[in-house]
């Protein structure tokens, strides 16, 4: 209606012009001048409601002129600053008046237009809630979201009672209750919702013992047990022959079946992706287990001392096995430990005297004290070029290992690093290497040559005599340092 108004009103301001413009036909410059006396702007009409309609709080005016470029708005008397434009919005009540303007200056003002700008004293409607009835687990929440036509904000009540600071559009439900929410807005609260009960069931662990099985399930991580009486199967422990683990546990606690004796299998469900400390060590009839993808850690003593662990399967998610992981597990013949794996923890396959042999990643950086101390078994190794120290005693008394490339990556070699390797004949001892312990390579008694690339002599100790190979011109540096005690220095021949 109102675009129709505007066009009659355009309409009748070109017909004036157009009478002007045949009356006076034989003046050049009058057909061709459209505007009133002295080219201003004709007389302005206005167009718009004269009143505003709730929820809306303002009424657009707009303006006509014959030759106009521009306008200007008055409200009374008064003129509004920066309002040029063809259209105005009136926001406060007021007799509003308009005249076109062009370059030779101001046209006629327009008749008067009163507009009346009520408050809108509407509240929001009633509102309504969307939202689940009951948590899923693992998720402990459920999100109830609000709607209320003319609402700017929410209030959300629990039974009868406002919850402080809800007042946005969701709400957030972390205990069971009767929830409803009224829309907001600068008139008032409107009505109510219809309630909403939500339960939320707590997400926990339970175990059950039947005929031997172990069965722990249910929703998100087991508990931390400081020692193994605090275990709710610590009186049955010597009956549990097997535990299954559900999908939906996250994690293996602390201590959590150290010392099931009689246990012989375990079930790692697919949700798990930590097993923390010595939770399975000393469970001496363990014979396998495979550690489920996305377990990222295998934590401190996890399965020491599972003597007849034969096998383990340790998937790519895994970066770093820690402390004593398989310390005595004397079974073990061999592992295969990823490339996704970055750090090898001391004593992690201390004393696995069957282990005959292992690969080192590409991406552990460092060997660490007691590594492989005790692996008697040990007869080949393959240490990476991301290796930069060898721990002290990391290869202790590894009887069979013939022989260990040392890539030049590495720069220390620890204190009794290679003792008693007696199955050693000779080693080379790369230039990158700057440092090497006491004792490094003493009680390797069939070790009967060592080249070493670096001109300064770094260590001192060894059991038998041998060749020594150095770098030309380092030989007198060698037999200055007691090299010479030990066997003969010679040059190395290129």
């Amino acid at each position: 209606m109102r675009k129709s108004y505007l066009r009659v009103a355009l309409m009748g301001v070109m017909a004036t012009g157009i009478a002007m413009s045949s009356c006076s036909k034989d003046d050049d410059k009058g057909s061709e001048n459209p505007n009133g006396p002295n080219g201003v702007p004709e007389k302005a009409v206005i167009i718009g409601d004269a009143a505003n309609t709730c929820p809306d709080t303002s009424v657009t005016l707009t303006a006509a002129a014959m030759g106009a470029t521009s306008y200007k708005w008055y409200n009374g008397t008064t003129a509004i600053d920066g309002a040029t434009d063809s259209t105005y919005v009136v926001t406060a009540s007021g007799t509003y008046f308009a005249a076109g303007v062009n370059v030779e200056g101001e046209g006629t003002k327009s008749v008067g237009k009163t507009v009346t700008i009520s408050a809108c004293t509407t509240p929001p409607a009633q509102a309504t809630i969307s939202g689940d009835a009951a948590n899923t687990c693992p998720i402990a929440t459920v999100t109830l979201t609000a709607a209320a036509t003319d609402a700017t904000s929410y209030q959300w009540y629990n039974g009868t009672t406002a919850i402080d600071g809800a007042t946005d559009s969701t709400y957030v439900v972390t205990a069971s209750g009767n929830y409803s929410v009224a829309g907001v807005n600068t008139v008032g609260t409107g009505t109510k919702s219809v309630g909403k009960t939500v339960t939320i069931s707590a997400c926990t662990v339970t175990w059950t013992l039947v005929d031997g099985l172990l069965t722990i399930e249910g929703f998100g991580p087991m508990k931390d047990y400081t020692t193994p009486t605090t275990r709710p199967w610590a009186a049955q422990i010597d009956s549990i022959t097997s535990v299954d683990i559900g999908s939906g546990v996250t994690r293996i606690g602390k201590n959590a079946f150290i010392g099931c004796e009689a246990l012989t299998s375990v079930t790692l469900g697919s949700g798990v992706t930590s097993i923390e400390e010595s939770a399975f060590s000393d469970c001496i009839a363990l014979t396998s287990v495979d550690i489920p993808n996305g377990v990222t850690s295998i934590g401190w003593s996890t399965f020491g001392g599972c003597e007849a662990l034969t096998s383990v399967t340790i998937p790519n998610s895994v970066t770093s096995i820690e402390y004593g992981a398989f310390a005595g597990c004397i079974a073990l013949t061999s592992v295969d430990i990823p490339n996704s794996v970055t750090s090898i923890g001391s004593s992690a396959f201390v004393g696995c005297y069957r282990l005959t042999s292992v690969d080192i990643p590409n991406g552990v950086t460092s060997i660490e004290i007691y590594t492989f101390a005790g692996c008697s078994a040990l007869a080949s190794v393959t240490i990476p070029n991301s290796i930069t120290s060898i721990g002290q005693e990391a290869f202790y008394n590894c009887y069979s290992l013939t022989s260990v490339t040392i890539p030049n990556s590495v720069t220390s070699i620890g204190q009794e690093a290679f003792y008693g390797c007696s199955a050693f004949t000779s080693v080379t001892i790369p230039n990158s290497v700057t440092s090497i312990g006491e004792s490094a390579f003493m009680g390797c008694f069939r070790l009967t040559s060592v080249t070493c690339l670096n001109p300064t002599p770094l260590f001192s100790g060894i059991s038998s005599s041998i060749t020594f190979h150095v770098p030309a011109g380092s030989v007198a540096a060698y037999e200055e340092a007691g090299w010479g005690n030990w066997g003969t220095v010679v040059e190395i021949v290129p």
